[in-house]
């Protein structure tokens, strides 16, 4: 039997124990991360609370990867770049010899949110590219993109750095 005395201390202590247990589970709710899945929900968040603790699951970057892993396996590969020069058309007629699509595509000039990515599709297929080509083969064409244009375009003047690459291409 349990005496009297330790009733009556265990019915003073309940009530701060009830209020730990509570106490401490409330606070643990507040510390586990939310998790997120978009970048516009994550901004929307971040807006109202700058002290954001989220987990991030990039669920756009995934997809956009495993779309770019398919369009690999059917044999599409596309070039992206930003840009655009004036030897595109060059360019895209280079690729195209090695089966490749040229695309100017432009993307966000600011950083994504953290935990999110850009461009993922994009670096799937330049990744691609480069393990089929070589790290150089790229620019190596765009070089060679370069002087098929100034041969087919001698009086456009064409600046790069200070320099107009028609002397570098065309005999005088």
């Amino acid at each position: 039997m349990i005496n009297q005395s330790f009733r009556n201390k265990m019915k003073l202590y309940i009530p701060f124990i009830l209020i730990f247990l509570v106490y401490s589970t409330s606070c643990k709710k507040n510390d586990e991360p939310l998790t997120v899945y978009n970048q516009n929900v994550y901004i929307e968040m971040w807006e109202k609370n700058k002290e954001l603790n989220v987990k991030v699951i990039d669920t756009n970057c995934i997809n956009q990867r495993k779309r770019a892993k398919s369009d690999i396996e059917k044999g599409k590969l596309i070039y992206y770049h930003t840009d655009v020069w004036y030897e595109w058309k060059e360019m895209a007629e280079l690729l195209n010899k090695h089966n490749i699509e040229f695309r100017d595509y432009s993307h966000n000039c600011w950083g994504p949110p953290p935990g999110f990515e850009n461009s993922c599709y994009e670096k799937e297929m330049w990744n691609e590219i480069n393990s089929r080509l070589g790290l150089k083969a790229v620019d190596s064409l765009w070089e060679v993109a370069l002087r098929n244009f100034v041969v087919k375009n001698p009086n456009t003047e064409y600046i790069i750095d200070g320099i107009d690459v028609r002397t570098k291409y065309l005999s005088k």
